[in-house]
């Protein structure tokens, strides 16, 4: 109900524990069951598709019912994740977030998540520092996506701010994605 900055939900669920993630604070990963779906979905098909990826961890949803959750503006109607990238030759997942401008950053399997959302048009926006998104648009065209496609949905390749994958402070060390609202969801804005 409501907007992501300004409303609230009912009818949530908490974010659903399976291998490829870990939950940092099952009190703050409430969220709407179509966001449930839509996270679950996409990194199970990157566990799946490619083997050996390390386990994400689950940041902020929501809280249960939504409304403010500080630090944030956003999170309060259950269509918001803060998620850790994909990290290569990392073992055990940690309770914290991590800086992604390194070469453990797994551009590869990151891609793969995005691209999963973005193509079944369940991301509002993606928000993830410019320096990552130079590198997942480098990779992008390095294996052949249509340039028309990565122009359109990165911020650093032209698209300004209606990009998908777009830059906001502080996203670097996780990035964070809004889940577009259902077509039934009519108080959802």
């Amino acid at each position: 109900v409501g907007t992501a900055s300004g409303g609230h939900f009912v009818e949530g669920m908490p974010m659903i524990a399976d291998d490829p993630w870990v939950i940092r604070d099952p009190a703050r990963a409430w969220a709407m069951p179509h966001t449930i779906h839509r996270l679950a979905a996409g990194m199970r098909y990157v566990a799946h598709r490619y083997p050996g990826a390390s386990v994400m961890m689950i940041g902020d949803l929501s809280r249960f019912g939504g409304g403010r959750m500080r630090p944030h503006r956003s999170h309060q109607s259950g269509r918001d994740a803060d998620i850790t990238y994909y990290a290569r030759g990392v073992d055990a997942p940690t309770s914290q977030f991590w800086d992604a401008r390194t070469s453990e950053f797994d551009v590869a399997r990151t891609w793969a998540l995005f691209k999963y959302w973005l193509v079944r048009d369940w991301a509002e926006f993606i928000f993830v520092d410019h320096a990552i998104q130079r590198m997942l648009a480098d990779y992008a065209y390095r294996v052949g996506e249509d340039p028309d496609f990565v122009q359109r949905v990165f911020e650093v390749e032209g698209g300004g701010m209606r990009s998908l994958i777009r830059h906001a402070p502080g996203h670097a060390n996780h990035f964070h994605v809004r889940f577009r609202c259902l077509d039934v969801d009519t108080d959802c804005k």
